[in-house]
């Protein structure tokens, strides 16, 4: 039994991780028909390139830093609290380095980036929410707590 209780822990975290990822693709799912009625094909272009510029920020803004989360747990070297803590300081200082640099240069980025003004408010707050779940999901990820996972994507896809 010992060599499969490993397998049967495996399975646990398998099968909450599906059901969450399956209730978020069943949301895009059902949400197509009012979407596409809602939106006109431009539009609809514009929120993919928005999307796409959220997740690419996400990346440039923190560095990445938030992905050696799940890695380092596993080194347990006893630190890793304090780890945490600077990879928290170092994601706030390039946040906020950034978002001075983004009001400073705030109509060129719009041009750059040819996005409208009315969605270029959002982008701020969305890319501040993601890396808020991206970095939640790594703690998760780390102490293998994939309930805590499942919930978060489900909230975050359904908010």
């Amino acid at each position: 039994m010992e060599n499969k209780e490993p397998f049967l822990k495996t399975l646990l975290h398998f099968k909450n991780l599906f059901s969450a990822d399956i209730a978020s693709k069943a949301l895009t799912f059902i949400s197509i028909p009012l979407i596409s009625r809602l939106l006109s094909t431009s539009d609809y272009g514009i929120i993919n390139v928005f999307s796409s510029y959220v997740g690419i920020f996400v990346i440039i803004f923190t560095l990445n830093s938030y992905a050696s989360i799940a890695r380092y747990y596993y080194e347990k070297k006893g630190d890793f609290n304090q780890f945490v803590s600077t990879s928290i300081i170092l994601i706030i200082i390039c946040l906020s380095i950034i978002l001075i640099l983004f009001m400073i240069f705030r109509n060129d980025i719009l041009i750059l980036l040819n996005i409208p003004e009315e969605i270029f408010v959002y982008l701020i707050p969305l890319v501040f929410m993601v890396i808020i779940n991206v970095f939640s999901q790594q703690l998760f990820i780390a102490k293998r707590e994939t309930k805590k996972i499942a919930k978060t994507n489900i909230i975050a896809s359904y908010g």
